[in-house]
């Protein structure tokens, strides 16, 4: 990395904590830099359309994301709207199976490399409407959606909410 961080382990035992503090305040810049450098605002409107019309957003993450779903379920919980956030992968898998066409999946994973993904994606795509990667090198190539007719990333322009 051009930072020298690496994201995933990002200190040391050996590091001081002025080296842990920069290396912080270095980590939420890249987080933002990169979040800034995905972002297509073309896209992200399609997404708010297709968020706006589902009855209800399963957010899938884990770990030190999980605090962001949390900051995201409480702010649409304020307005009205339905969220679920589970804090384990068998209440994931279950929440994935209770879902429906008027559900959207959200899959939050920096790195992509969560084991979760890869046993939750199937599930998802069979159930939810729409499957959205946000923000993650595990989408970077492709669009932000994985759309709900098999495991090819698309459009959300295909959404039929």
């Amino acid at each position: 990395d051009s930072i020298g961080i690496d994201i995933n382990y990002p200190f040391s035992g050996e590091d001081s904590q002025r080296v842990i503090a920069e290396k912080l305040m270095l980590l939420y810049e890249k987080t933002i830099r990169d979040t800034h450098n995905f972002l297509n605002l073309d896209s992200l409107l399609d997404i708010v359309m297709v968020l706006e019309k589902a009855l209800c957003i399963d957010i899938y993450t884990h770990a030190h994301n999980f605090n962001a779903a949390e900051n995201f379920q409480d702010k649409m919980l304020s307005i009205g709207r339905q969220v679920t956030c589970q804090d384990d992968d068998y209440k994931q898998r279950r929440q994935a199976l209770m879902g429906d066409r008027n559900h959207v999946a959200v899959i939050l994973s920096y790195s992509g490399r969560a084991t979760f993904i890869k046993r939750l994606i199937p599930i998802v795509l069979l159930i939810a409407a729409f499957v959205f990667a946000l923000p993650t090198t595990f989408a970077k190539n492709c669009s932000p959606v994985l759309p709900h007719s098999g495991l090819k990333f698309g459009t959300v322009r295909d959404a039929k909410l």
